[in-house]
C-alpha cells in the first residue's frame, strides 16, 4: 500500500445503491480501518481507493512543564519540609492514551531530583491523593495531564540564598521524563520531547504529532530568547529560628 504494509481482513460482497448492484472488496487493518476499497459495477468498471498516509502508528507523550517552589526554608523546629512538584505531560498521539494502574503511572511519568552538592538527592513520591486524578486516567489527543509528586527536603548544599545580585546558590535540580512503553509496550515514536528541561531553536518548532498544529517551545525555565529549556532549580535556605 502507498501508506505502508498492513495485515488485513478482506471482505467481499455486493451492495445496492439506487438499484445498481456493485461488487465490493474492502481491506480492514487493525487500529486503522479501511486501507483499500475496490468497487466494480456490472459493466466491469472498477474503482479503487487506497490509503496513502496514516498516523495510526504514532505513539507520542511529551513533557511540557515542571512547576516547583523556587525556595524552601528549613528551621530548627522544622528541619525537613515536603513540597508539591507538578509535572505536566501532553498526549501527542492521534488516539487516546490510558494509564490503567499504579505500576503504569509510576513507570510512565518519572521525576528525578539531582543534588548540586554533597547532599543526597531526595526521591520524589507519586502522590496518591487529591489533586492527583483517580486511576484509570484517559486523556485525549492534545489533552494535557498534571502529575503530582511530593518531595521531602532535609539537607542544604549551599545555605546562601540566591538573589538577582548573588545568584547560583541553588541546591537541587529537577528533571522529568515520560516513558510511553510503560503504557502498552510500544516505544515513543518521538523521543525528542520525552524529557524536561529541553531546548528547541527559537521561536520553537511545529511538532508533527498529532496534527501538525502544536508549537513546541521547549520545556523548563524560560530563556531570554522566549523559548524554554533552562534548569528548574530549588534554593534551600536555613533559618536558625
Amino acid at each position: 500500500m502507498p501508506a505502508g504494509d498492513f495485515e488485513v481482513f478482506r471482505f467481499h460482497g455486493t451492495v445496492e445503491v439506487y438499484g445498481i448492484t456493485i461488487f465490493q472488496t474492502i481491506y480492514l487493518a487493525k487500529d486503522i480501518g479501511i486501507v483499500k476499497s475496490i468497487a466494480t459495477n456490472l459493466q466491469g468498471i472498477e474503482s479503487t481507493i487506497e490509503l496513502v498516509n496514516t498516523n495510526a502508528g504514532i505513539h507520542d507523550l511529551a513533557v511540557t512543564q515542571i512547576t516547583a517552589p523556587k525556595r524552601v526554608t528549613l528551621t530548627a523546629k522544622n528541619p525537613t519540609k515536603t513540597v508539591l512538584v507538578k509535572v505536566n505531560i501532553q498526549n501527542r498521539s492521534p488516539h487516546p492514551e490510558t494509564i490503567q494502574d499504579l505500576t503504569m503511572f509510576k513507570n510512565s511519568v518519572i521525576l528525578t531530583v539531582e543534588s548540586l552538592g554533597t547532599c543526597t538527592a531526595p526521591v520524589p513520591i507519586l502522590r496518591m491523593s487529591p489533586p492527583q486524578k483517580t486511576l484509570p486516567i484517559t486523556f485525549k489527543p492534545k489533552e494535557s495531564l498534571t502529575v503530582y509528586f511530593d518531595v521531602t527536603f532535609s539537607c542544604v548544599n549551599d545555605p546562601v540564598a540566591s538573589t538577582p545580585k548573588n545568584p547560583n546558590h541553588s541546591d537541587y535540580r529537577f528533571i522529568a521524563r515520560v516513558n510511553h512503553a510503560a503504557l502498552d509496550g510500544k516505544a515513543d515514536t518521538d523521543p525528542s520531547d520525552d524529557i524536561c528541561p529541553r531546548s528547541v531553536p527559537p521561536p520553537g518548532w511545529i511538532d508533527p504529532d498529532p496534527d501538525g498544529k502544536i508549537r513546541d517551545k521547549g520545556c523548563g525555565g524560560k530563556k531570554p530568547d522566549g523559548t524554554y529549556g533552562a534548569d528548574i532549580l530549588i534554593d534551600m535556605v536555613v533559618n536558625p529560628i
